[in-house]
């Protein structure tokens, strides 16, 4: 517990905040509740993206878990084009900059991108309410829309750096989810100092390897001696899910029926990645539509081998997806088509694999599935990683540390 003189009033912004029984990333929440127990007073300011309906009024004032949840009412999802999320981004910053006055006994914004727009919002209540700002990085904007051909207007691209580089000067400290993510900023020329990697992370009790896989797989109707290949998230541009689907494919023609894929989530490319399963007629791929992440958990108990999947752009191998850290924490193998600092912790922990292309991947599931000693290495390096390194309430131990040490 935090000294009475060691206490803060936080105030956390995050426009994609996540409440227990939401669709989405929930570490916000979590940080949030692990500051509670430390003593501090958290109150997050987000929109309603994440929530399983849009509340009545534009802005709402719950308390969830002693947190106090001030949702404003706009709305997100992933399958708005272009033109309807810039929108959303320009309504939820202009909202909360309206609400600027209700935080006046705050002592730290912790703004979280992203959107990059969050962290203007942090630096007009800093403005306003002569607070620091810390600026909590997710994605790295607008570098990966601009590389992956998202953005092409010149003159809006500028104004994107410009702005990033704005805020990354006056924001006080700035927190980043993964190394991958620094080693590409520090090419900025920011100032190393100005930087503290704290990993996304994971729930190690929420997210635990089953007592009982058979009780589990029997509860959902999945035959216990199935060996269950899982990807949970986005399925968009970004996602490159049909480098998957290739390797299901190469291991139906292998005539193996025991190895099979599980999709769970949404996304823009979620009818497309579903026709390609169909015109290629696989009966070893399932999809499984969005859930809280409360009930996903159990998918993630009762699987074998986890999925993390990326276009081949550079800027990509910088993330940070909950899931990785998900999929370790329940003893998973974990499998992902792209290299960066991940590729270099599976490898060096042993606990998971980057493979270049379907075929290696599908080699691979049959190698896991016929060697049963070198699975259960894997399972528990996994595991140990994920309780060592990845430990979402150590993580914001060391967030309340910084906090203090900069405030």
């Amino acid at each position: 517990m935090t000294k009475n003189s060691d206490r803060r009033n936080i105030l956390i912004i995050h426009q994609h905040f996540c409440p227990p029984e939401g669709f989405g990333n929930n570490r916000s929440y979590e940080v949030a509740k692990y500051l509670t127990d430390l003593g501090h007073t958290v109150t997050v300011l987000c929109g309603a993206g994440n929530f399983p309906q849009l509340p009545e009024k534009l802005f709402t004032s719950t308390n969830i878990e002693d947190i106090q949840v001030d949702c404003i009412r706009v709305g997100y999802d992933h399958h708005m084009n272009y033109v309807r999320r810039v929108w959303s981004f320009i309504s939820f910053f202009m909202n909360c900059c309206r609400y600027v006055g209700k935080y006046k006994n705050i002592d730290i914004i912790y703004a979280v991108s992203t959107p990059l727009s969050v962290g203007l919002i942090g630096l007009w209540f800093q403005k306003k309410l002569k607070k620091p700002v810390f600026f909590e990085i997710g994605d790295l904007w607008p570098d990966v829309p601009v590389q992956m051909g998202i953005l092409k207007n010149k003159l809006f691209i500028s104004l994107l750096y410009k702005l990033e580089s704005f805020i990354y000067r006056k924001s006080k400290h700035i927190v980043l989810l993964s190394e991958g993510m620094k080693e590409y900023l520090l090419k900025k020329n920011i100032a190393e100092e100005k930087f503290t990697v704290l990993c996304n992370g994971t729930n190690t009790e929420q997210f635990a390897p089953a007592l009982d896989k058979a009780a589990l797989r029997k509860q959902y109707d999945i035959p216990g001696d199935a060996f269950i290949v899982l990807y949970a998230g986005t399925m968009g541009l970004a996602n490159r899910l049909e480098f998957f689907i290739d390797a299901a494919e190469k291991v139906a023609q292998a005539n193996n029926n025991q190895i099979r894929f599980y999709f769970i989530g949404n996304g823009n490319r979620l009818a497309e990645i579903k026709s390609m399963v169909e015109n290629k007629k696989l009966s070893n791929v399932f999809f499984i539509a969005s859930m809280p992440k409360t009930r996903v958990t159990d998918y993630f108990k009762l699987a074998d081998v986890g999925l993390v999947s990326f276009a081949s752009y550079k800027i990509l191998e910088t993330n940070s997806a909950n899931k990785y850290y998900d999929y370790l924490a329940c003893g998973l193998p974990v499998m992902i088509n792209y290299g960066g600092w991940q590729k270099e912790a599976l490898g060096k922990n042993h606990c998971g694999f980057s493979v270049s292309t379907a075929a290696v991947a599908a080699e691979t599931f049959l190698t896991l599935l016929s060697d049963p000693e070198l699975y259960r290495q894997m399972s528990a390096n996994a595991r140990s990683l994920a309780m060592c390194e990845y430990n979402r309430k150590e993580i914001s131990l060391r967030l309340s540390e910084l906090i203090l040490q900069h405030s």
